[in-house]
């Protein structure tokens, strides 16, 4: 009998200390929602090919990375970019394309240098327009089109 209680006195005594127990969650406070922000605007298609010129191409036989210069022709400076690019060798058969969208700080009629990581993993080509490596490599040519520019967004327009 006196086990009988016994047991009896420790299962109220679990039960007892679990529905007591206390967690973190008691000390958790909503976060204010915050504002929605301004998306920006954004042009594309013939327009855009109106409004940027890329220029100066570049990228080494060993380089693990591209550059090339963007010029502004917008009233608005361009917080971000969106381009197709498109590798050829030199017989004219394309070799890759991709798209590649990156954040940059363009603005109104100035022009900016943008770098971005090459396609070109073994480091086994070079563009035809730079300088000619001593050892080897697969020469090739870009083609830029398809650009859609965004527009920081409430900046004001010059007229």
């Amino acid at each position: 009998m006196q086990k009988l209680i016994l047991y009896i006195i420790l299962l109220l005594a679990c039960c007892g200390a679990t529905m007591a127990q206390r967690t973190a969650l008691r000390k958790l406070r909503p976060i204010p929602a915050e504002a929605p922000q301004a998306t920006p605007d954004s042009v594309a298609g013939l327009s855009a090919d109106s409004l940027v010129t890329f220029s100066g191409y570049e990228k080494t036989l060993r380089a693990s990375r591209e550059t090339l210069f963007i010029t502004s022709h917008a009233d608005r400076p361009i917080c971000r970019i969106s381009f197709t690019i498109s590798y050829f060798d030199n017989i004219g058969r394309m070799l890759h394309s991709r798209r590649q969208d990156m954040s940059v700080d363009v603005p109104s009629g100035e022009t900016r240098r943008i770098d971005f990581p090459t396609w070109d993993t073994q480091r086994t080509t070079y563009f035809s327009g730079g300088p000619r490596p001593r050892n080897g490599g697969i020469p090739y040519t870009v083609s830029i089109s398809n650009p859609t520019i965004y527009f920081e967004p409430n900046a004001a327009t010059t007229d």
